[in-house]
């Protein structure tokens, strides 16, 4: 609760602090700058630790105001003054109660629908396994690769930045200091099978060495993914583009299909490929890439 007061606390200074200031809007993705795209374009920046200084402004009179408050609140149910009424049952809570100490379950959303899925753990074990078995698709390796990789990043934005085509702030944002490692995990698909459902792998990549690299891409690459005409958002979108079929020609068929494993098929030659024809049929500045 501290913390989240004081996160509270910085926002609210920082917004009075910045009241005054212009907001300069983005350049064009497309403008032919001698340096290629730059982190400040795209409105990506490291996150700030940046302490606002406190004043005599009415602010400081609410916060400390709502810092009392809050203090007053904490003593009062520390002292048994306070008692909230619980919004759950006797059973509700005794059954939460037994499923937070139970050892042999997973708990996860279902990958479509929304539900919650409550799995035996020894069958999200072997499914987990049995995917990562697949040698041609993962490889099992006897070392930890981040720094190695970390190296590659680093001498290939030294490169950059002293061809001119990253600025320093780029080439900051795009290091990751103290990367983690990526943890993989499964996603229920019980659409396909309730009792032994397969899962979709989710590779949680948050904070790890290459989340910059793939942060800065997609803000370059999804404006320009959204002007081709393959290009569906969400089941929305294609209900729309088939309503506008009409009619439909008598001898045409609509079908669907599903691709298997589509995101670790993509072949990375093919892809790199794609992503060049991408930014060049868009007028890219090709020192950019």
């Amino acid at each position: 609760m501290d913390m989240d007061l004081q996160k509270f606390y910085r926002s609210l200074r920082l917004k009075l602090h910045f009241a005054d200031t212009d907001h300069a809007t983005p350049p064009n993705l497309q403008a032919t700058a001698p340096i290629g795209i730059t982190a400040a374009s795209l409105g990506l920046r490291d996150k700030s630790t940046y302490q606002p200084p406190k004043g005599s402004h009415p602010l400081e009179t609410f916060i400390q105001f709502v810092d009392k408050s809050f203090q007053k609140l904490r003593n009062d149910t520390d002292r048994g003054r306070i008692h909230y009424p619980s919004n759950l049952s006797v059973t509700e809570r005794q059954a939460l109660t037994s499923l937070k100490q139970e050892k042999d379950i997973i708990i996860k959303p279902a990958d479509k629908g929304g539900a919650i899925v409550v799995m035996d753990k020894t069958l999200y074990k072997n499914e987990v396994y049995r995917q990562l078995s697949d040698t041609t698709t993962y490889k099992k390796l006897s070392y930890n690769p981040t720094q190695t990789i970390q190296d590659v990043i680093r001498t290939t934005l030294d490169g950059f930045q002293t061809r001119g085509i990253l600025d320093c702030k780029t080439r900051a944002f795009l290091t990751k200091k103290h990367p983690i490692t990526p943890v993989i995990y499964i996603l229920p698909k019980i659409h396909k099978c309730l009792h032994n459902p397969p899962g979709r792998p989710i590779v949680a990549s948050t904070d790890s060495i290459l989340a910059p690299i793939s942060i800065y891409l997609e803000k370059i690459l999804t404006p320009l993914i959204r002007n081709t005409t393959s290009f569906l958002l969400d089941t929305g979108a294609f209900l729309e583009t088939v309503k506008n079929i009409s009619p439909v020609p008598p001898d045409a068929y609509l079908v669907s299909f599903d691709v298997k494993d589509l995101y670790t098929s993509i072949p990375h030659t093919n892809g790199i490929q794609s992503v060049r024809w991408l930014l060049t049929t868009n007028h890219m500045n090709p020192r950019s890439f």
